[in-house]
């Protein structure tokens, strides 16, 4: 269904009367090629005719009526499913855009931020979300966060195909997105390509809260949905790491961006996942004892402990 959608757009901005049925989806990446791989693969099938060609502007409206039905009576069975769709660069925001349409918004926002284990860009991520929450904090009680990356089958191509990528140093970006999702009250979904949740319709239909699909063993599977996590769960994967400072500028400055690899060359497509990849560490002087921590471990030992740990008492 697609008809002037920025005409729609206007239009909903001046409506005067509460539409407490509205449901409102923002979702945010850094790059434009993701966006459009995501649009293509998870957004409602009625909108994928309308999704031909990769975005071309930042901002993106779409709208779809939502079926679901509900018993409660605040809120209409046919109801409207507002997603705006946001491509802001790492190197330079584009959130601002977002201001004046939270503000006509009544009700919580869900915001799906979108990263891609396949462009090689992880040395961002913890900083593109800091600074995602702080240009839009002053909307902070009303969004529901959703980090979402993509591709995570890359995470096996990066341990084999680099000497930088091993499982101590996977480990450590994991616990660094989960203890940021969990400061937030967020979601962490780890979802690989040929994967077949349907994450945006889950989300769009509060599908995502179900303790069966909770998952935080295998990490390219990694579906943590917001209230599973804690401090002591995110600790099973290394008992050293502190989720308490992960989303301060300076863990992401002095630990985070200095244990992450720089990746060698920008991106690379799906067909050629990782084919001569190159990847070099960030140099600096004082990361070298850190990132040499995440070198020297013993990777059977310590999964051997946690296997132990899972099996002689539940975990709380």
């Amino acid at each position: 269904m697609v008809r002037d959608i920025w005409t729609e757009l206007i239009n909903k901005t001046r409506r005067k009367d509460d539409d407490t049925s509205g449901k409102t989806i923002i979702v945010c990446c850094p790059s434009k090629d993701t966006m459009y791989e995501f649009q293509k693969k998870y957004y409602p099938t009625e909108l994928q005719e309308s999704i031909d060609e990769k975005p071309t502007t930042q901002l993106q409206f779409h709208y779809i009526m939502d079926t679901s039905r509900s018993e409660d009576i605040d809120r209409s069975p046919h109801g409207i499913v507002n997603i705006y769709s946001m491509v802001s660069p790492v190197e330079h925001s584009t959130l601002s855009l977002l201001h004046p349409i939270i503000e006509q918004i009544r009700g919580n926002v869900q915001l799906c931020v979108v990263l891609d284990w396949s462009k090689n860009s992880q040395r961002s991520w913890l900083r593109y979300l800091n600074d995602m929450f702080k240009e839009l904090q002053v909307f902070e009680s009303l969004m529901q966060l959703h980090v979402i990356c993509v591709n995570s089958n890359v995470i096996w191509e990066l341990q084999r195909s680099s000497t930088s990528w091993n499982t101590r140093l996977i480990g450590f970006v994991q616990q660094s997105l989960r203890s940021f999702c969990l400061e937030k009250n967020g979601s962490l979904y780890f979802l690989q390509e040929n994967g077949t949740i349907d994450i945006l319709t889950d989300i769009i239909h509060e599908n995502t809260h179900d303790d069966t699909r909770i998952e935080m063993i295998d990490i390219s599977k990694t579906f943590i949905p917001s209230g599973s996590d804690s401090f002591g769960l995110i600790k099973t994967i290394d008992d050293t790491f502190d989720p308490s400072i992960a989303t301060t500028d300076e863990f992401i400055a002095t630990q985070y961006e200095k244990a992450v690899p720089e990746a060698y060359k920008p991106s690379y497509g799906n067909s050629e996942l990782l084919k001569g990849a190159s990847y070099t560490v960030y140099e600096d002087p004082q990361a070298s004892d850190y990132y040499q921590t995440l070198l020297d471990f013993d990777v059977q030992k310590k999964l051997s402990e946690i296997n132990k740990t899972y099996r002689s008492k539940p975990l709380t």
